[in-house]
């Protein structure tokens, strides 16, 4: 893809189905990026930190964080706020994709210092869309923070 670059993705998701469809649509929309996947809060914090079983120092960090908000052992909103209270995490950009959409959740998650909240809508098309959207946005027209240890 001219003019854009790869993003590495960390996908926090405890779908199987919505995690694998989000995969495909990214890696569809530009080979080069690269997905990691998690289920749930306390794997992506320990991803993120490194902890076991993430232990290799040689993992880069990811350039952006989609992550669900309902999700077992710590949902989505605990995680964005560990997220953003670790001053070795809190530049990797977080866009909330969920199919919740409370005025007083999104409202929350950009408190929380959530980059963008995103409604999963029931139609795969509609998801595919909305996927390829956030990709295009990340990789051709927003800049994400480079900083050292990444």
């Amino acid at each position: 893809m001219t003019g854009s670059k790869a993003i590495r993705y960390l996908l926090v998701e405890d779908s199987q189905d919505h995690a694998e469809l989000v995969t495909s649509i990214l890696r569809e929309a530009d080979e080069r990026n690269s997905i990691v996947h998690v289920t749930d809060g306390e794997q992506a914090l320990a991803y993120l930190r490194k902890q076991p079983p993430y232990g290799d120092d040689s993992i880069a960090l990811p350039d952006l964080i989609l992550l669900d908000l309902k999700m077992p052992r710590l949902n989505g909103m605990d995680t964005l706020e560990h997220l953003k209270a670790d001053d070795m995490l809190k530049h990797i950009p977080v866009v909330v994709v969920s199919t919740s959409r409370t005025d007083q959740e999104v409202a929350r998650c950009h408190e929380l210092g959530a980059s963008s909240f995103i409604a999963k809508p029931v139609r795969f098309d509609e998801l595919a869309d909305k996927i390829r959207g956030l990709n295009r946005y990340w990789s051709r027209t927003s800049e994400i923070p480079k900083l050292q240890g990444r």
